[in-house]
């Protein structure tokens, strides 16, 4: 399929999804006949998996070609060794230190699958909405879609082999998003377990990019029991999962911004939720092509509105802190991000732990640099 170029650096022009440098490998990927190769650079060291998810988004192919491009890249880059880093300065002039904390790569995903309560509920609603004649009802063979979709879901075995869902299981997924708000809770459960597949990616990918679904899901949320607000975030955490289900989310950016702003940010129950989805975000946004910067602001904001409305809980205060480093490493220097580091320090600095320490010390120094 592709054919790999010499490994001593070279130069690569660039485009929306690769950044224009030197790289240690540029390959040429011939997969479409009578055309020139497309080209494929990647450093040593990079993540196979978003090098690989980031190509095919580029050349606008289906994501179940991505464990053979991850295959090719380590196949041609066996043996490599990864270029040595200069050495981190351990002490640092007076008054020039800069701790060097972030980023910190790290998601957690809601893995969980609770599925047979959750298909019941499913299944109990459609057939009181058939019975009800409800305009959002469901037939029996939509039922049987719906299950055929929840088995694949089942089995983490079978994942390799489903490559994507059939257009009958597409089609019902997305009309389970018209159910009403009292019976929503199993339908933004099943969101949330059916983003962590693969072949998720087909709903977030061509035109519409998934805002139909997460318009949906967003409705719902002031009108339906408080638990969906819970939901709705381990669904945000776990888009990140797949890149092009994450790109999904930064073109839904308004829409789920909208639903930021109506969050109850007291909630004890939400507020974790809400902490993991920053930081699965900051930790995946480099990897994400074309982020806007109104995006990174609208997240920051977000933190400083939780952040102003009380104290949070140790864990979630260690996220969001990680969250507004990666943001900064990511989008420097915004007014935003002291103002976060401003709420974030009093909170920390009651927390004894290594990693606590280490981000306190690294937003301090930055204050101090930028006053």
């Amino acid at each position: 399929m592709a054919q790999a170029a010499q490994p001593a650096k070279r130069h690569y022009d660039g485009d929306k999804f690769f950044p224009k440098g030197e790289y240690d490998y540029v390959f040429d990927v011939d997969y479409n006949e009578g055309a020139a190769p497309a080209k494929l650079p990647y450093n040593l060291g990079d993540n196979t998996l978003v090098a690989a998810e980031r190509f095919l988004l580029r050349e606008g192919l289906r994501q179940d070609y991505k464990q053979q491009i991850m295959d090719f890249i380590k196949t041609n880059t066996a043996g490599a060794k990864i270029p040595p880093r200069p050495p981190t300065e351990l002490n640092p002039a007076p008054g020039t230190s800069k701790s060097k904390v972030f980023p910190i790569r790290e998601s957690v995903f809601f893995e969980q699958l609770n599925l047979d309560p959750m298909l019941k509920k499913l299944e109990e609603t459609r057939v009181k909405y058939w019975e009800t004649q409800n305009p959002s009802s469901l037939n029996e063979h939509d039922g049987k879609y719906i299950a055929s979709l929840v088995a694949k879901l089942r089995d983490p075995g079978l994942y390799s082999y489903v490559r994507e869902f059939s257009s009958f299981e597409i089609d019902v997924s997305k009309r389970l998003t018209k159910f009403l708000p009292e019976d929503y809770v199993a339908v933004m459960d099943f969101w949330r377990c059916l983003v962590l597949h693969h072949a998720s990616q087909v709903y977030f990918s061509g035109v519409d990019s998934g805002m139909q679904i997460i318009a949906s899901l967003v409705g719902k949320l002031k009108v339906g029991p408080p638990v969906l607000w819970v939901l709705f975030f381990k669904f945000l955490s776990n888009l990140f999962k797949h890149t092009s289900n994450s790109m999904g989310l930064l073109r839904s950016k308004d829409i789920i911004g909208e639903a930021f702003r109506s969050m109850n940010k007291t909630d004890g129950k939400i507020i974790p939720v809400a902490s993991n989805y920053l930081l699965n975000c900051s930790s995946n946004i480099d990897g994400l092509p074309g982020v806007p910067a109104d995006f990174v602001v609208s997240q920051i904001k977000f933190a400083v509105e939780i952040l102003q409305a009380g104290p949070v809980d140790a864990e979630s205060l260690i996220k969001l802190s990680i969250a507004i480093g990666n943001f900064d490493e990511f989008a420097p220097n915004l007014p935003e991000t002291t103002e976060a580091i401003k709420l974030l320090l009093p909170q920390l600095k009651v927390i004894t732990d290594e990693l606590a320490k280490s981000i306190t010390k690294a937003f301090e120094d930055k204050l101090a640099t930028s006053s």
